[in-house]
């Protein structure tokens, strides 16, 4: 059956399960804000969180001087 034969009660309901879509990450990591290496996974380690993936950067699309704030080391 096609979604637009659905009722509005029947689609609402169905998109309410749907959970959350991809986020779109190909990488997630928790690093030393100093070192950016990834720190230890035991509960006790502060960092900093770093994504990587398509959707990330897009606001630094040939924005070279924004890019050079935010990112580190090798970029």
């Amino acid at each position: 059956m096609q979604w637009n034969l659905f009722p509005a009660s029947e689609r609402a309901r169905i998109k309410a399960r749907q959970g959350v879509g991809k986020i779109g990450l190909i990488e997630v990591d928790v690093v030393d804000s100093t070192s950016g290496k990834s720190v230890k996974r035991d509960g006790l380690c502060l960092g900093e969180i770093v994504l990587k993936g398509g959707s990330v950067m897009l606001g630094y699309l040939k924005d070279p001087e924004g890019t050079s704030r935010c990112m580190k080391n090798d970029g």
